[in-house]
């Protein structure tokens, strides 16, 4: 093939590399100019009103009708097994991860899964929430849909269908 040609199967990859360059220098220069708390209150203003003109309004809050269904002690954290309703209806299974040192407030951190058949039952997630409930953090991570305790298309046992894309 020749070289010309061979161009055109990277040009999407190198039309987005160059959008995100551009996103991100004007990110820059947008923080470059922030000089007060006013600044920023500014700014954080225009970049929420963006968000809700590219995705609506955020829904309204609803109960979480949170559930505790278990609690895994261990050296230096614990464990909390976690059902709330993210919507209506909508359940989500969660772990919270709590170092035990804990004294008033502590960072957290969100731990999102990604492909995997055991969501945050992962050998990988766990790895990654214990790593960090060492370190103080408190960490949140839940099953994404169809995944871990979130079997979203049940076969007759209960297991999720496996979905194959051909």
């Amino acid at each position: 093939m020749s070289s010309h040609l061979h161009r055109y199967t990277h040009m999407v990859q190198e039309y987005y590399v160059a959008r995100v360059r551009e996103v991100r220098r004007r990110r820059l220069e947008a923080r470059a100019k922030l000089k007060t708390p006013a600044d920023v209150r500014k700014l954080q203003k225009e970049i929420r009103a963006k968000i809700k003109r590219s995705f609506g309004a955020f829904p309204k809050r609803t109960p979480l009708h949170l559930r505790v269904t278990g609690k895994i002690d261990r050296p230096r954290y614990t464990i909390e097994k976690l059902l709330y309703e993210s919507r209506p209806g909508f359940r989500v299974s969660a772990n919270l991860y709590v170092p035990k040192r804990l004294r008033g407030r502590a960072p957290c951190v969100l731990g999102t899964c990604g492909h995997s058949p055991e969501g945050k039952a992962s050998t990988l997630y766990q790895s990654f929430s214990q790593g960090l409930a060492r370190k103080g953090f408190v960490v949140l991570i839940y099953d994404p849909i169809s995944q871990g305790e979130r079997v979203q298309y049940p076969n007759r046992e209960g297991n999720n269908i496996t979905i194959r894309w051909h």
